[in-house]
């Protein structure tokens, strides 16, 4: 059980550090696969098929060494009346591998991001637009992550691999492991932890979930509209009595004008024959407009309509391959060290 917590913990680390990076256009994210929708019993039967003790494949390349390849590739824009508009296009594409064969561990990471932005602000009728490209190249071993500002704000860094992981961590509980039942204990989970009360969770949430077990074990969860409509019922229902009546008013009146173009936010998970994980991936699709005219700051400044559109798709999978960063890299005085992350 250990195990397996320690491997989910993984996989939402390298998804928040996505979340923070901005991520794609395309299907990027999606795992191909005949998928037919799954009962409990189904979705059990099939997890119980994974290796939830060593999840991952290791390479053939060398013994005792196992990597991840990660990209993704987002576009978005947002709209806010005839006021203010931005666009963003982000590309990312980083390969990480852990090589335990030595006598120490080495870990080593390369990696490049790329991304355009572009916003236009309109005040009086004299419109005012900047455009900003940026560029990094990164590389990591088990101390330092090295930034190689290319574009943008020109200049190389290097930032604590111990500290950007604390502070992506903040918050963690270190005593959690202590209440995780030890391998091989037979203590009945609570009813909505097991596969059946969590699958029954996500029905009454109006999350559907997809599987296909021609080859190995494959799993679709596709977020719908019909998701994102209960959520705003339950916000809005929450917040009767924690607000002033006012602002529950304005509240309720925005998340009531939510129009969607379109809703797609697919989450895939693929593992082998073998039980081993091979792949994760997320393909997104969302475009929604609201009126926000209760927010505007004045009658002079109507902030009407605003519109949101974010399209992409990460993914994250094995790579069988050893990652080299540039010989000597620790020691470049070029690379100025960031405290305090």
């Amino acid at each position: 059980m250990k195990k397996l917590f320690a491997f989910t913990l993984s996989v939402a680390i390298v998804v928040s550090a996505c979340a923070f990076g901005g991520c794609s256009s395309g299907d990027i994210g999606v795992i191909d696969g005949n998928y037919l929708e799954a009962n409990a019993v189904q979705l059990e039967e099939a997890l119980a098929k994974i290796d939830t003790n060593n999840p991952f494949v290791e390479t053939t390349d060398k013994e005792n060494c196992y990597g991840f390849k990660f990209n993704a590739a987002f576009n978005g824009s947002y709209e806010m009346n005839q006021l203010m508009s931005t666009s963003f296009s982000t590309v990312v594409d980083y390969k990480l591998s852990l090589d335990s064969s030595g006598a120490y561990p080495d870990l080593a990471g390369s990696g490049k991001l790329t991304s355009d932005n572009k916003s236009t602000l309109t005040v009086g009728g004299t419109s005012v637009t900047q455009e900003s490209k940026y560029g990094v190249t990164v590389y990591n071993d088990y101390d330092y992550v090295y930034l190689n500002v290319t574009a943008g704000e020109v200049g190389k860094f290097k930032i604590s691999f111990y500290d950007l992981i604390n502070g992506m961590l903040v918050g963690y509980n270190e005593d959690i492991d202590e209440n995780l039942p030890e391998e091989g204990d037979t203590e009945t989970p609570p009813e909505d932890l097991t596969i059946a009360g969590i699958l029954d969770k996500l029905e009454t949430a109006g999350v559907k979930t997809y599987l296909d077990t021609s080859d190995g074990v494959k799993v679709k969860i596709s977020i719908t509209q019909d998701s994102v409509d209960k959520l705003i019922d339950e916000v809005i229902d929450s917040m009767e009595g924690e607000i002033t009546e006012e602002s529950s008013t304005e509240i309720k009146a925005l998340l009531s004008s939510l129009k969607f173009n379109s809703m797609k936010f697919d989450i895939y998970l693929a593992f082998s024959s073998e039980g081993k994980f091979l792949k994760f991936g997320t393909d997104m699709d969302i475009d929604f407009s609201l009126d926000a005219s209760s927010l505007s700051p004045s009658e002079s400044i109507s902030i009407g309509e605003m519109r949101i559109v974010l399209k992409g798709g990460m993914m994250i999978e094995m790579f069988n391959r050893i990652v080299t960063i540039p010989e000597g890299i620790a020691d470049d005085p070029s690379y100025i060290e960031m405290n305090g992350i």
